[in-house]
Parts: C-alpha cells; structure tokens; sequence
C-alpha cells in the first residue's frame, strides 16, 4: 500500500503522508494507536530507502536487514498503555446494577388472590398440589 502511493504519485511522498498513512493502517488494521512518535521516524526510514534505492543504493537497506538479522527469534518488550473509561462504568452501573433495594420483611405487602380461589367448592377454582404448584386443568366434557 505504501508503496503503491509512491509509484503512483507523480512526485515523491512526503514524510507527513506516509506517517498519516502509516498512523491509519495501523488503527484500521491492528486498532493500535501510536503514540509515541515512531511513525515520523518510521516514514522518515522509509523516505530515506526510497530515494537511496532510486539511486542504487542500498547501504540503508542493507542496515535494517542487519537490524532484523539480530532481533530474529528474541522476544520484543511492548509497553501497553490502556485507557480505562471508569465514567462509561459507572453509568453503567448507576443504570442498571443500583437498583433501589427494598427489604420485603419490612415491608409486609398482602399478596392479591383471586375471588375464584376463594371457594373451594367452585368448579373454576384451581387445584394447587402439595408443593405450592397450580396444576393445569384441560377443559372437561361440556367446559368451554
């Protein structure tokens, strides 16, 4: 892609191109921000081995090849910086998870019974078992 731009464009890239496009690729394809200023310096590196290449040259190439050759197979240190956004958290929070708690020993609130349970004898009435369960009752020869 990078190098597209510079066969493409009539003139050379300068470095301010190459260090936004450097900066999207690495948000849009890696969703890393950099932050520490290593595209200015990477799209300077990379200014730099255009022209010397356009030149013949390849004593920079030639430098990050040696550079690669002794970094091959250690381990990179990488310094992550994550932000946390404790406000999103506690809307979140406040939202959903503090709800105001209310003590039902407290607060004794009779519980609504309905009038056909309250006659035994109905036929309507409904037939709870020993563990507390309503029993589903299909409707009977002549019920509708």
């Amino acid at each position: 892609m990078i190098v597209d731009s510079f066969e493409a464009e009539s003139e050379q890239p300068d470095e301010q191109y190459i260090e936004e496009m450097l900066l999207q690729i690495m948000a849009d394809e890696f969703e890393a921000v950099l932050e520490d200023d290593s595209a200015a310096s990477v799209a300077k590196d990379i200014i730099g081995m255009w022209i010397e290449t356009k030149e013949g040259k390849d004593n920079t190439v030639r430098k990050f090849e040696g550079l690669v050759d002794k970094i091959k197979g250690k381990r990179i240190e990488v310094k992550e910086n994550v932000e946390s956004d404790e406000s999103d958290d506690e809307d979140w929070e406040d939202a959903e998870g503090e709800e105001d708690y209310v003590d039902d020993e407290d607060n004794n609130v009779p519980q609504l019974v309905e009038h056909h349970a309250l006659q035994p004898g109905c036929r309507n009435a409904p037939v709870v078992d020993d563990d507390g369960f309503t029993l589903v009752q299909g409707k009977g020869k002549g019920r509708r």
